[in-house]
């Protein structure tokens, strides 16, 4: 998944809203969902208000 690039969807399952959000810099794919593990919002500007703890039971 490194080698990777991609254009992803990811979903609220409680709200219902949708963010797309893409991976094309370092380590691609991996990297990114690598820095969503770590924080939550993977540098999401619309994810970072959520808390991390939301983000985790509802994505």
């Amino acid at each position: 998944m490194e080698n990777q690039k991609a254009v992803y969807l990811i979903v609220d399952t409680k709200t219902g809203k949708k963010y797309v959000g893409s991976a094309y810099g370092n380590d691609m794919l991996l990297g990114r969902w690598r820095n969503y593990i770590a924080n939550g919002h993977g540098g999401n500007k619309l994810l970072k208000p959520l808390d991390f703890e939301y983000i985790k039971e509802r994505f």
